[in-house]
C-alpha cells in the first residue's frame, strides 16, 4: 500500500471538509491539521499492521522471490563457499580469454590440417 492511498481508504468521511470563512478559520485549520497528523499516522500503522500480517520471509520463499532462507549457523560457509566459486569462475574466463587471444592468430584449416592466419590477424611464425 502507498503512502497516497492512506487518505483515500482509511480516513472517515468529512474529514477533507474544509470549513468556511470567517475568524474562526485559523482555529479550525490548526484543529484540522492536528486532527489529520493523529489519523493520518493511525492509519499509516494499521496499513503497516495489515502488511506484517500478509508478507514474511517464509511467504517470500514460497511465492519465489527468495531462493533459500540461511540460518545465521550456516551463513558464514555459505558465504565462504559463494565468494570460491565466484573466484573460480572469473579465474577460468579470464584462463580462456587467454587461450582464445593467444589462439586467436592461428585457426587451423579444418580441410588441410594446416595452421593459417586469420584474415587480418598478423602470425607469430
Amino acid at each position: 500500500m502507498w503512502r497516497r492511498d492512506v487518505p483515500l481508504r482509511h480516513h472517515p468521511p468529512g474529514v477533507f471538509q474544509r470549513p468556511g470563512d470567517g475568524a474562526e478559520k485559523g482555529r479550525l485549520r490548526a484543529q484540522w491539521d492536528e486532527l489529520f497528523k493523529v489519523i493520518h499516522s493511525e492509519k499509516l500503522g494499521q496499513v503497516a499492521d495489515e502488511f506484517d500480517r500478509i508478507h514474511s520471509v517464509q511467504r517470500a520463499l514460497r511465492v519465489g522471490a527468495l531462493n533459500e532462507i540461511i540460518p545465521p549457523a550456516t551463513l558464514r560457509p555459505f558465504l565462504i563457499r559463494a565468494v570460491e566459486r565466484a573466484v573460480v569462475k572469473e579465474v577460468e574466463s579470464i584462463a580462456a580469454e587467454k587461450l582464445e587471444a593467444k589462439a586467436g592468430g592461428e585457426v587451423e584449416s579444418i580441410s588441410s590440417g594446416k595452421s593459417e592466419a586469420k584474415p587480418g590477424v598478423e602470425s607469430a611464425a
